[in-house]
């Protein structure tokens, strides 16, 4: 009889064994499958953000279209350098000045969205038509920075009260890419 006992003491004890093991194995296998599951739902929500901030974009982009259309018209079009130089010295003689374009260099903008065109212009006349010439280049429909400004007098000997200015214009004006 006490071999009988032992023996089912031993099976016992092997069945206890493996249904530790058998527990362990499970609990691992539950604790593995959670953590998947939990990386997947949080992979689920971060696609989710995603996607919410980029239908927010969308949206805010069309809300904004015509602010960026109506910003684009005060930006130098794109290659019109030459034509805005031009239309500068244009202006200098529709306002009855003589003028000469000296220095004109391009830099890149605020964060490679834009160029700036900056330019030297020389003028020579009276000082209303200076001083027109000034408020022409001011009202024109670019994002235009008068960067510096020099005048000089230079007085006419020949029997007159009236004498001839020169004027130098440094310009700035923002050009889209």
């Amino acid at each position: 009889m006490k071999f009988q006992s032992t023996k089912i003491l031993i099976i016992l004890i092997v069945c206890n064994l493996f249904a530790v093991t058998g527990y362990y194995f499970l609990f691992h296998f539950i604790v593995t499958e959670t953590q998947s599951s939990s990386n997947l739902i949080n992979a689920i929500n971060v696609s989710e953000q995603k996607n919410s901030r980029l239908g927010s974009l969308r949206a805010i982009i069309k809300e904004t279209e015509s602010q960026r259309q109506q910003l684009a018209i005060f930006l130098l079009p794109k290659d019109s350098e030459i034509t805005f130089i031009g239309q500068i010295e244009s202006l200098a003689t529709k306002s009855g000045l003589e003028s000469k374009t000296n220095n004109i260099s391009a830099s890149d903008g605020v964060a490679n969205t834009s160029n700036n065109l900056s330019l030297q212009v020389g003028t020579t006349g009276t000082w209303s038509n200076t001083m027109y010439f000034m408020s022409q280049i001011e009202n024109l429909p670019y994002d235009i920075h008068v960067q510096g400004f020099m005048i000089n007098r230079t007085p006419i000997t020949s029997g007159g009260y009236s004498s001839s200015w020169t004027a130098t214009f440094d310009i700035n004006v923002t050009e889209s890419i």
